[in-house]
């Protein structure tokens, strides 16, 4: 079944509206620490963020393919589902930006459509292929990590 013609551009217009907080937290970790510490000019940095972003995008569509397809089942992923992921993501870095937690744009809109993806399809919409290895690698660190004492302003032994 088709997606009517408005609903795919309200998904493109949500993705534009993403694109902003996305590009808070890409400055505040791509760019700011080196315009501050004054090892690039603005201009310089914001050349050396912009290049690989575009170049990648021309390069490899392998991460869109995870997030179309790998995250939940392609049945699952709807426009609808997309529009509710993107909406996801961009709330929880217009709210999570500006108070100072650090946070990723792609960690809210993965969880946006494995959340929209449950919610359209229920658990057999998910794809546990993706979640799996990630989850694995979690569970090790935190295992590594739990008992870990750091020491605040002392050098490492």
């Amino acid at each position: 079944m088709s997606e009517p013609a408005w609903l795919i551009i309200a998904v493109v217009l949500l993705a534009l509206a993403f694109d902003f907080p996305n590009g808070w937290n890409d400055a505040a970790n791509a760019i700011a620490t080196v315009v501050s510490t004054r090892v690039l000019t603005p201009a310089q940095a914001v050349f050396l963020a912009g290049v690989p972003n575009v170049a990648g995008a021309f390069y490899s569509t392998a991460v869109a393919k995870i997030i179309g397809g790998g995250i939940a089942r392609r049945k699952a992923v709807t426009q609808l589902t997309v529009a509710a992921a993107v909406v996801s993501g961009t709330c929880w870095n217009t709210w999570m930006t500006p108070i100072g937690i650090p946070g990723s744009a792609s960690h809210p809109l993965i969880g946006g459509v494995r959340g929209a993806g449950l919610a359209h399809g229920g658990a057999a919409a998910l794809s546990a292929r993706t979640l799996k290895p990630s989850f694995a690698a979690m569970a090790a660190l935190s295992w590594t990590f739990f008992q870990a004492n750091p020491r605040v302003g002392q050098p490492p032994r």
